[in-house]
């Protein structure tokens, strides 16, 4: 029981210091055992590390949520920035704009009512308009 006691001393001494398993058995040693003795003299050689940042302590998944926060809000952003057009060519050859809305309002639509979204690409296909998705120029 007294070195599963020691070995967990030593672990917290690495964990807090720059030692190796001898430096930081040896310094519980000449401590008699004394935690708080053996942190007072690194501290005094300067050998503690620095405490870790609040966000260092974060769970592992909290990282994870982030990244995910992080590509939601980039693809909602580039959404938001593009647009569903519908041209038709005309007999002169100029293109002609059909329909040009937001691509999260087509989502919704199609959500909606997507009998209503499939008909309408169909209709489009069967005509000969051209459908593109487009970025908007303004940021």
């Amino acid at each position: 029981m007294m070195n599963e006691d020691m070995l967990k001393k030593i672990e917290a001494l690495r964990e807090r210091a720059d030692v190796s398993y001898e430096e930081a058995a040896n310094l519980l040693e000449q401590n008699d055992g004394d935690m708080i003795r053996a942190l007072m003299v690194l501290e005094q050689q300067g050998r503690l590390k620095e405490k870790a940042a609040p966000q260092a302590k974060a769970e592992p998944w909290q990282a994870e949520a982030e990244e995910v926060k992080e590509k939601a809000k980039s693809f909602f952003e580039k959404a938001f920035q593009s647009r569903i057009v519908v041209e038709k060519k005309t007999t002169n050859g100029d293109s002609e704009t059909i329909l040009n809305i937001n691509v999260p309002f087509a989502i919704g639509a199609t959500i909606v009512a997507p009998w209503l979204a499939a008909g309408s690409a169909i209709a489009a296909a069967a005509t000969g308009c051209h459908i593109k998705v487009e970025e908007d120029e303004k940021k």
